[in-house]
């Protein structure tokens, strides 16, 4: 009715009431669940996602919004390369939106800080969501096998062969002033042991849940089997007896320890992401060439068939630790020259 153009004028003061609303205009007043969100990336291009609900506490009004992601100096232009928000816009008075997170080109051991605005038909109009995000030592994304694990396997099937062997030796000895038959015995039934404890070590660590280490456990046993035949198929073996229970006894001790031995390292590298597979043949090779040591300690490192045992387990067991150092490096050096084009915090 004080409209400068008259054109404009309500004609009288019943017109003007009727052209109010049945109920006074008042706008949506929007609430949101979180006020900032916090993100731990624990691995290389991992995607995270984290919900925020916002709603509408005035009845009768309709809210609505639409997202955006604050300019920050070390973002490119344009689409925010790493963070998204479903829906970037909606029209309701409860809505639950997905902030997701896609670290594959972060860099890794740092904090980043972002903020997220929420544009809206509000009084306040705008709102302010807090974003951090926070990413882990970035692990090779090919994992090798460390050494200290492999050195303390080496060394443990070096003492346990040795000590085996050794006493071995020793009954195999007495035995040997009554019988050469016994003696060979002896070698055969303490072979038999040990496939027979690898066998029963991987059978526990079945049981305790280490499916990797019990099948390098099984092989293990298996190989020993082998070697079994063999020397039952070269050499005269006497019946069963006092000396042949002794050496089953013996080996089968020996067996339990290495079996155990090898499958706990086995499991330790699957544990850090290592290919089971590489794991129990370069687990099984330290072994190995663990034993032919022993051996060597025990009946002299000129026996041919030490040489031979040395020979067969060193030379593949060296080849695959310089083969899995070649990949730590390049794989290392892939990482860097991959930092070059991450966005910085």
């Amino acid at each position: 009715m004080v409209e400068p153009s008259v054109k404009e004028r309500f004609q009288n003061a019943k017109a003007a009431l009727e052209a109010l609303p049945d109920h006074p205009m008042r706008l949506p007043d929007a609430r949101l669940s979180q006020s900032s969100l916090q993100f731990v990336v624990t691995r290389i291009g991992e995607v995270l996602t984290q919900t925020v609900t916002i709603s509408n506490l005035v009845p009768e009004t309709q809210l609505q919004g639409e997202w955006k992601i604050a300019p920050h100096p070390h973002d490119p232009v344009g689409a925010h390369p790493w963070i998204m928000v479903n829906p970037s816009d909606f029209e309701g008075n409860h809505k639950d939106c997905q902030i997701l997170v896609h670290s594959d080109r972060l860099m890794p051991n740092k904090t980043y800080d972002r903020k997220l605005l929420l544009h809206t038909n509000t009084a306040a109009q705008t709102f302010t969501l807090n974003l951090q995000v926070r990413t882990v030592q970035a692990p090779l994304r090919i994992r090798s096998a460390t050494l200290l694990p492999l050195v303390v396997l080496n060394s443990f099937a070096i003492a346990t062969t040795w000590l085996t062997s050794s006493i071995a030796l020793v009954t195999g000895s007495v035995a040997l002033a009554a019988s050469t038959l016994i003696s060979s015995t002896v070698i055969f039934s303490t072979a038999a042991g040990v496939a027979i404890g690898c066998e029963v070590a991987a059978w526990m660590l079945s049981v305790a849940g280490a499916s990797s280490g019990a099948s390098a456990g099984v092989i293990g046993g298996v190989i020993m089997g082998i070697l079994t035949v063999a020397i039952a198929l070269t050499q005269t073996i006497a019946v069963p007896g006092t000396a042949m229970l002794a050496g089953v006894a013996i080996g089968f001790v020996g067996g339990i320890i290495l079996g155990g031995a090898t499958g706990v390292v086995v499991e330790h590298f699957v544990n850090r992401r290592i290919n089971p597979e590489a794991a129990m043949v370069i687990s099984l090779l330290t072994t190995a060439f663990g034993a032919s040591l022993g051996l060597g300690f025990t009946f002299g490192f000129s026996t041919l068939l030490v040489i031979l045992a040395l020979v067969g387990t060193g030379l593949p067991l060296g080849g695959l630790l310089v083969y899995s150092l070649m990949q730590r490096v390049r794989t290392f050096n892939e990482q860097k020259r991959s930092q070059q084009h991450l966005i910085r915090p």
